[in-house]
């Protein structure tokens, strides 16, 4: 999913900015209107999933348990970088076939900041262990059912769920917390203001696995 939305956005980029360069008379007024209509677009989009996606997926859940990981999303600078140069490239376009003194530059801005400050505040991937699945938010989320897992290989240093469709590894060293959480009325204030209990250490999450395992009649190695 990132890799598509990656290319598609270095591609909407790339469109958007050999335009502007090969219009010096400022002919393509069409163009630029939809164009900034669809960078801001693009922009919101990625902020409202960001924020909502984790409601959602509480929503969706019952008894969850969250562990966040230490080490920063690989995807992180890419979005970043997209990021700026999306709003940077608004506000040119603002300029060449506008006034930039208008209200399309602050909503440029506006949305550029808190692109980015969605972005770093979901830059720690994230599991989320139910009843039904183990899921791996990424800044994207991927899931793996436990009843179509092949089987779990379990050691000291790594963990690794072994499935027909893809397989999962976990380094232990990049857990950084494991957080307990029942859905509540109150769930959407808390993911949002990051307030969870914390126990830092891998074997309370391998317990957890283990136990699901179990109850799922997974074979674990």
């Amino acid at each position: 999913m990132f890799r598509f939305i990656s290319n598609f956005t270095w591609f909407f980029l790339i469109v958007g900015i050999i335009t502007l360069i090969n219009d010096p008379l400022r002919l393509n007024q069409s163009f630029s209107h939809y164009y900034m209509s669809g960078v801001k677009v693009y922009l919101f989009g990625m902020c409202a999933y960001l924020v909502l996606k984790r409601v959602v997926f509480y929503r969706l859940k019952g008894n969850i348990n969250i562990v966040s990981l230490i080490k920063k999303s690989e995807y992180q600078i890419n979005l970043l970088a997209q990021g700026l140069v999306l709003a940077l490239l608004g506000v040119a376009y603002v300029q060449a076939y506008g006034n930039l003194q208008s209200f399309d530059t602050i909503i440029f801005a506006l949305l550029g900041v808190y692109y980015w400050v969605q972005v770093l505040i979901n830059s720690n991937p994230t599991i989320y262990l139910d009843d039904n699945s183990f899921s791996y938010d990424d800044y994207f989320i991927d899931k793996w059912d436990w009843s179509k897992l092949q089987r779990i290989d379990l050691n000291e240093e790594k963990l690794t769920l072994v499935s027909s469709e893809k397989d999962f590894e976990l380094d232990f060293e990049l857990v950084d917390e494991l957080d307990y959480r029942k859905l509540t009325a109150e769930v959407e204030h808390d993911v949002l203001d990051g307030e969870f209990g914390r126990d830092k250490t891998s074997k309370s999450l391998i317990e957890i696995i283990e136990s699901y395992a179990k109850n799922s009649g997974v074979q674990m190695n």
